[in-house]
């Protein structure tokens, strides 16, 4: 798909791409049937369609009517405000929801989030609540060392099982390494717009200003990775997964190492060479985020669309793309979208595509986190 081998185009981290789909893995990972089912309806496909398109996992978190993801989904490279996003869960009767990402219906890390960074998370509401999910609360304590995961990812490219898009990835791992968090200087923070009226600059489901509520602490892990793994959710039991407590959320993953690069197709968990998964801890900013959000943001605006059935499948052959093959859009508001998706049709993308890396690694400082790291965003 991406010029190399399937098992070779992830950054597969001590040993054999072990993710596979979530009904499968169950067993080992020590998920029962309610909890497979609970998965399934709260956490999905987060992707936006324009004026390119992207695509990542997201979860609902708190409560059933907001979404976490990385925000690095519904931004260019540039900055720009993506536009028509959404979110489809993978329940076995699948339902997608308009994102509402206007003035006063979502929290950024920054005002502008720079993909990988500390400050890389949206919690965005949704045009209405999903019925009947049971959405994941936050982790209260920081994250360990050793602490087990269970990583839930709507359908990351390039893996080395073939799995239905319509089922969760899932994938067990370790946290290796929590590192420091800069201080940063807080920045103001901009007057905001009525929240009564949405921006005129933007649209339901489009990512428009929104309140920043500063960097979450990231955590490193042994997590295989590769494009459109950003925003998977890092489950965890309560007692730091040793044992049969419920399943918390414990953070969402941002970034990877070079996973185009078939040298680290296995290699041990290594930081100095990028063999390593960056995620961010939900327990404190983001959690202050999510329940400011939830508290405070007005009903949905007139005209932000609501739940639609997905039962129409759409069909792509992916062309260096975001890989939208199997990913039911039906009752995804495609007007004005670039290169909506038709039968048989894929949607084309260009480097640089948060959710997809498409382009060459580089050695460069993740903002917000002290020391050198390789790092692209899965």
């Amino acid at each position: 798909m991406w010029g190399l081998a399937a098992s070779a185009a992830a950054n597969v981290i001590d040993g054999a791409d072990d993710r596979e789909s979530l009904i499968a893995a169950a067993g080992r990972l020590g998920l029962d049937a309610a909890e497979v089912a609970r998965i399934r309806k709260a956490t999905g496909f987060v992707g936006c369609l324009s004026p390119s398109p992207s695509m990542g996992t997201g979860v609902l978190f708190l409560d059933g009517a907001q979404v976490l993801t990385a925000a690095h989904i519904l931004f260019e490279p540039s900055g720009r405000p993506r536009s028509k996003c959404f979110f489809k869960n993978q329940d076995a009767d699948p339902v997608v929801v308009d994102l509402v990402t206007v003035d006063g219906y979502a929290r950024f890390g920054a005002a502008r989030p720079k993909p990988g960074s500390a400050e890389d998370y949206a919690v965005v509401r949704l045009a209405a609540p999903v019925a009947g999910a049971v959405p994941f609360g936050a982790a209260e304590a920081p994250p360990a060392v050793g602490e087990r995961l269970v990583v839930i990812t709507a359908h990351p490219a390039g893996m080395a099982k073939e799995v239905d898009k319509g089922v969760p990835v899932a994938q067990g791992c370790v946290i290796r390494k929590v590192p420091a968090l800069k201080p940063t200087t807080p920045k103001p923070t901009p007057t905001p717009k009525s929240t009564t009226t949405p921006n005129p600059a933007a649209t339901p489901g489009s990512a428009g200003a929104a309140g920043a509520s500063g960097p979450a602490q990231p955590f490193r892990t042994d997590c295989d990775a590769t494009g459109s793994s950003s925003g998977g959710a890092n489950l965890m039991r309560l007692d730091g997964g040793q044992g049969g407590g419920p399943l918390v959320l414990r953070g969402i993953t941002i970034s990877t190492g070079p996973w185009r690069n078939p040298k680290l197709a296995g290699a041990p968990y290594d930081e100095r060479k990028g063999s390593f998964t960056t995620a961010l801890d939900v327990s404190g900013a983001i959690a202050a985020a999510g329940r400011d959000l939830a508290r405070t943001a007005p009903p949905p605006p007139a005209g932000a669309g609501g739940v639609a059935s997905a039962a129409v499948q759409v069909r792509a052959v992916p062309v260096g793309s975001v890989d939208l093959s199997g990913v039911d859009l039906s009752g995804v508001d495609l007007s004005g979208a670039a290169a909506p998706p038709e039968a048989g049709v894929a949607v084309p993308t260009g480097p640089g595509l948060p959710g997809v890396d498409v382009g060459r690694a580089t050695r460069r400082a993740v903002p917000g986190i002290t020391g050198k790291s390789t790092a692209v965003q899965p």
